[in-house]
């Protein structure tokens, strides 16, 4: 049973993956990151990014290697995805989880994290920080090499994402402290910790971009409004907090009962700070990966015993998942095409009807084009093009300052603005907004886009 449970989900990680249709602008973003950096563009500089870089870093590697297309960056998703889930695996070994728990448990757990995660800098910052609970859990016997790799890992997740670094090397840190009162494994740690960070300071300063960095990665932090459509805290957000307050209750009480228990403990506080994931910005599929270490806990307690037939549960997992792989291999057969023109998205189901009608309007027209929607990296990475802030014009993307930023940029020359619907950047930026209606008027249609043009 568990060889068929290894087989199945690592078929259903390579075919959701590979076949999934081009649907989210996520995706789109964090590829568009390692395609500029792969053509030599910096970030922060000439493109906007508002975490630390070392996701779009990595994933830059094959692209330079093997192409600039979007189906390379789903192959080493693909290789990320399948490695995470191992040390999942190697985990739940050393929890001596048996073998039932651990079959249903990988099941559920990819069904869920492939349908909310993304090749990205949230991704890799749950493999990091999966892998510093492996290494904490190897680390009984007090051994210095455990420390320096923590610390390392946890400079990696500073360099993956700086809001959930900062957290994972406080409570690294303070572990040794916390079971063992050792101060000195504290300090192996934290030095373990400064020398990525030293080489990461003197990339921004070398490209003078230490100022554009803290702009976008910090300063622009409060610009996640808590306005607007997407932003707005509503039921929806309000029940994600109120579960996560819940867990932080559950995970606390849990954490004074398991003092004596090394592993719980270590499961346990981990837990709480992967949550710190759901930082500036909640939304399911942060929470779905700030819970993963939880689930870890949850499912090894031995006071949670499944009072069902496990094999059933484990059988019918399978046989979901092997149905929905053969769903996805028919879709993909009906609706790929060679993608030609857009070599970016080859052998990948183009992601709009209108994708070659607007993308010729931006090629045809003498003057700059620049999409107001968050879909505007999906055209203008299929013709390989990026206009830093536009391609990303959401509150928190565009630094502290963003849409003044903008708004000059748009001063500059004549210009064109395809717009789905004025109304919607109205709350989220209203100085932009105000600009267009004073400077623009919308003169036609191109499919789903309103075209405003400069007044004279």
């Amino acid at each position: 049973m568990k060889k068929i449970t290894i087989i199945t989900i690592m078929l259903f990680i390579i075919i959701t993956i590979f076949t999934s249709p081009i649907h989210r602008y996520d995706e789109i973003w964090n590829f568009s990151y390692a395609n500029n950096i792969s053509k030599g563009l910096l970030p922060y500089k000439d493109f906007n990014i508002i975490t630390t870089p070392l996701a779009a870093f990595i994933n830059s590697i094959p692209l330079n290697l093997f192409g600039n297309k979007l189906y390379i960056h789903r192959i080493t998703y693909i290789v990320l995805f399948i490695t995470y889930i191992y040390i999942i695996t190697k985990i739940l070994k050393l929890l001596n989880t048996n073998s039932a728990k651990t079959n249903i448990y990988l099941l559920i757990l990819t069904y869920f994290l492939i349908n909310f995660t993304y090749n990205d800098y949230n991704f890799l910052n749950l493999i990091l920080s999966t892998i510093i609970i492996y290494l904490e859990l190897k680390n009984k016997k007090l051994e210095k090499k455990y420390d320096i790799l923590i610390g390392i890992t946890c400079s990696l997740i500073l360099l993956t994402k700086q809001t959930t670094g900062i957290f994972y090397a406080f409570i690294s840190i303070l572990i040794p402290i916390i079971i063992n009162k050792n101060i000195k494994r504290a300090i192996i740690r934290l030095i373990s910790i400064t020398p990525s960070i030293i080489i990461f300071l003197l990339f921004l300063l070398k490209n003078n971009i230490l100022n554009d960095f803290i702009d976008l990665t910090i300063l622009g932090l409060k610009t996640f409004k808590k306005t607007g459509t997407e932003y707005s805290f509503n039921i929806y957000n309000s029940t994600i907090l109120i579960i996560i307050i819940s867990i932080i209750i559950y995970l606390i009480k849990n954490i004074r009962k398991e003092k004596r228990n090394y592993n719980n403990l270590i499961i346990l506080l981990y837990s709480l700070i992967s949550l710190s994931l759901n930082y500036p910005l909640l939304d399911f599929t942060h929470f779905i990966i700030s819970i993963v270490p939880t689930s870890i806990y949850f499912i090894n307690n031995n006071k949670f015993k499944l009072k069902i037939n496990t094999k059933a549960i484990t059988i019918t997992f399978i046989i979901i998942l092997n149905f929905i792989n053969i769903k996805n291999i028919i879709e993909y057969k009906n609706k790929i095409t060679i993608n030609h023109e857009f070599s970016t998205y080859q052998y990948l189901i183009l992601p709009l009807n209108d994708l070659k009608e607007i993308t010729d309007f931006i090629k045809n027209n003498k003057s700059k084009v620049y999409i107001l929607d968050k879909n505007a990296i999906i055209y203008t990475t299929a013709i390989n093009i990026y206009n830093k802030y536009f391609d990303m014009p959401l509150p928190g993307n565009i630094g502290s300052d963003g849409e003044n930023k903008m708004i000059k940029t748009l001063k500059k020359e004549k210009n064109i603005l395809l717009i789905y619907d004025i109304n919607n950047i109205k709350t989220d930026l209203p100085k932009l907004y105000k600009y267009i209606n004073k400077n623009y008027k919308k003169t036609d249609k191109i499919d789903a886009y309103n075209i405003y043009r400069k007044i004279k």
